[in-house]
């Protein structure tokens, strides 16, 4: 129980309704790290939080188009805030970049859903950097 509450509380801190933050990308070799443990119970939530996080997108990033929130934060602000968020976005998916293995290895896992999981995440960081995968 412990185990499931602390990915849950991990989970909300590093992504929240698509939006991820700047320390979701040093989270990403612990968390493959736990997927390289084929009994480790709990991969199918790492490989959805994984791939929570490569679909994942900045705060300002996402909320930049709305009136509301261009008028509480303004254009120099968002604009300053985007690049941050440009710059660990690419952090984030240059270590998942550099986690494919893992996710090939899981490609012929035994649970479905893990090998689901690897081929959309793969599918994900692809799409990001066709080059490099």
């Amino acid at each position: 129980m412990e185990r499931r509450n602390g990915l849950t509380v991990l989970g909300e801190e590093l992504e929240h309704q698509g939006t991820v933050y700047e320390l979701s990308a040093y989270a990403i070799g612990p968390l493959t790290y736990l997927l390289n443990r084929p009994r480790y119970p709990e991969r199918r939530r790492v490989l959805d939080l994984l791939l929570r996080l490569a679909c994942g997108t900045g705060g300002f990033t996402a909320h930049r188009k709305l009136s509301i929130f261009r008028d509480m934060h303004g254009e120099k602000k968002i604009t300053r805030e985007v690049l941050k968020e440009a710059s660990f976005l690419k952090k984030l998916r240059t270590h998942l970049i550099e986690a494919k293995d893992v996710f090939y290895l899981l490609l012929k896992d035994r649970d479905p859903h893990v090998g689901s999981a690897a081929t959309a995440i793969l599918g994900r960081i692809r799409g990001n950097a066709r080059e490099r995968v």
